[in-house]
């Protein structure tokens, strides 16, 4: 199989969490006040210690350069890209703790993952 059908064979693999991350994401977009921003970056670079020179830090630092309307589209990108980008960090800046479990419950119900009770 050849390599381009292998990355597109995987771009699915997003998907079922990238709902989750998008619901999020779709909120921080429209919370984007220059503290959630900041709080958002320290996030990254406490992200960014942890893990050594991650790549994606990086192009977040320079999405986050580029103004909130650059960080917004990113956010909610309909891309494999946006997916990814999705994929490696927290809106905790954005979302609170009780609307991200309310995300979680709901995808979970809809997903058919929650413990039967």
């Amino acid at each position: 199989m050849k390599s381009r059908d292998l990355s597109a064979d995987a771009s699915h693999l997003y998907q079922p969490n990238d709902f989750i991350a998008l619901e999020m994401a779709k909120l921080a977009a429209e919370r984007l006040s220059p503290s959630c921003i900041e709080a958002f970056q320290r996030d990254l670079h406490r992200m960014h210690e942890r893990s050594g020179r991650n790549r994606y830090v990086q192009l977040w630092d320079r999405v986050i350069a580029a103004g909130p309307d650059a960080l917004r589209q990113l956010f909610v990108e309909p891309s494999e890209h946006g997916q990814v980008m999705r994929s490696v960090v927290s809106f905790r800046a954005f979302v609170t703790k009780k609307e991200r479990d309310q995300i979680f419950a709901r995808h979970a119900r809809e997903s058919g993952t929650e413990k039967e009770r």
